[in-house]
């Protein structure tokens, strides 16, 4: 007589990821973060900022919510140290509790919860978020926002106000950083709500009153509290496309008053930018609006005027200019994918770069050049994952990567990457987190496929160029 089989063990599942391990990863990732861009890469609009802050004579050309911040946060003692550390900390904080939270919600995927740091340590926002600018407050600000509705969301659990008020102010303050972020910080903004929108239809319907909503915040905070100097700085996104539009539709379209001849405009434009070889004569174009805006009251009509009547070439125009910004069909792209020279100025503003910032710098650069560092890339992941997830925090982090990166089709001036640096972000984090609620044809047909088409195109371009 045969025994019975012996009854099979259940499987064991995998021990879940120790609890200490996060926090002490991001504890030497921001202190070799730190020390590696001791204390933060100094750009020229943080020499110009950074002077606000001494003075507190603000101007309008920067938000200047960044140099009121940085003032208070004792610019005059601790010179950049303060807002290098705000950002390091904002930033690693979000990252922390998205890995906080996909360890709690998910423990039998043992190393998933490491994917968010390791996003966050990768070449580029690593390096990006080293430099003291107002695109690494804003990512910094909404990263953290993030970070605390999905570690709430991940787990079912209930958010209470105090998590919901700091929700909202770090996406008022992120949304007061740049004159664009309103679209960035609308849909963070809604994680914020007890019942956030489930349907992308939905979720845009619901951004737009969160969106007016901060645009209205950031006109309190930069023009009413601070009432910074008027330094026109949308004269220079006029004369950009005033300038596009007259070379691609052959009529001058500029006022009269301040009419450059068609042979300069020809040597000045490019679709990248306006002047991007900054020669003497080709300022003069925009300051030729400016005395305009000064005598006769504003040159916002003209430009309206010029893109009503020349809408094709207007389109031409921005689609060129898109399509650099985005970096899709170009072989070149600039030198800027983490920055490490510091302007010279007489603030007592420095930073050197040291052997690890020359690495971080190289490695980056490389990357930039790749379809994975371009924006056009992620702006296809967003996408998809905004129309084939199930996860609600998903779904909103793409549709901020979508509206923010996109809106550079209308507003942006110059290609630089650190514009885009939110929308890479937020779309690889979108990605992370969306991905359990994708069935595998929706990730193969939704998410995959797209995005290697579009760096199949990204790589016929570099190298067909």
């Amino acid at each position: 007589m045969s025994r019975p089989p012996e009854p099979t063990a259940a499987p064991v599942p995998a021990p879940a990821l120790p609890a200490w391990l996060i926090p002490a990863l991001i504890a030497a990732l921001a202190t070799c973060q730190i020390a590696t861009f001791r204390w933060g890469v100094i750009m020229p609009d943080a020499v110009v900022q950074y002077g606000q802050a001494l003075s507190g004579d603000y101007g309008d050309w920067h938000p200047p919510v960044m140099a009121w911040l940085w003032r208070w946060l004792g610019a005059a003692r601790f010179g950049s140290a303060p807002m290098l550390l705000l950002q390091v900390s904002l930033y690693w904080l979000g990252l922390g509790l998205i890995a906080d939270g996909l360890r709690r919600a998910w423990p039998e995927r043992r190393w998933w919860p490491l994917l968010p740091i390791l996003i966050g340590a990768l070449p580029i926002p690593f390096g990006q978020l080293a430099a003291v600018l107002k695109d690494s407050q804003l990512a910094a600000c909404l990263l953290a926002a993030s970070g605390i509705a999905i570690w709430h969301a991940l787990q079912g659990r209930t958010m209470r106000w105090p998590a919901r008020v700091a929700i909202a102010v770090l996406v008022v303050i992120a949304a007061a950083a740049r004159f664009n972020a309103p679209f960035a910080g609308a849909p963070v903004l809604l994680l914020a709500l007890p019942r956030p929108p489930r349907g992308p239809i939905c979720m845009i319907v619901a951004a737009l009153p969160a969106i007016a909503l901060l645009f209205a915040t950031a006109v309190l905070i930069n023009q009413l509290m601070l009432q910074p100097r008027a330094q026109r700085p949308m004269l220079s996104l006029v004369n950009f496309d005033l300038a596009g539009i007259s070379l691609r539709s052959g009529t001058n379209v500029y006022p009269p008053a301040a009419r450059p001849t068609m042979v300069l405009l020809a040597r000045c434009y490019s679709p990248a930018s306006f002047n991007p070889h900054y020669a003497a004569d080709c300022d003069t174009v925009e300051g030729g609006l400016h005395q305009r805006y000064d005598a006769q009251g504003g040159a916002l009509p003209v430009w309206l005027g010029a893109i009503a009547h020349h809408p094709l070439a207007y389109a031409r125009h921005r689609l060129a200019h898109f399509n650099v910004n985005q970096r899709f069909a170009v072989a070149h792209v600039p030198d800027d994918a983490v920055f490490i020279a510091t302007t010279p100025n007489d603030l007592g503003l420095f930073f050197k770069a040291g052997p690890a910032t020359l690495g971080i710098y190289h490695v980056a650069t490389w990357l930039a050049w790749s379809p994975l560092g371009r924006p056009a890339t992620w702006l296809v992941v967003a996408l998809g994952v905004l129309l084939c997830t199930g996860s609600v925090p998903a779904r909103l982090l793409a549709l901020s990567a979508l509206l923010y990166g996109a809106g550079y089709a209308m507003v942006s001036v110059a290609p630089d990457l650190r514009y885009n640096l939110w929308t890479l972000l937020a779309a690889m984090l979108a990605l992370l987190i969306g991905w359990d609620t994708m069935s595998p044809r929706q990730r193969l047909f939704g998410v995959a496929l797209p995005a290697g088409f579009a760096m199949m195109a990204e790589l016929i371009a570099l190298f067909t160029a």
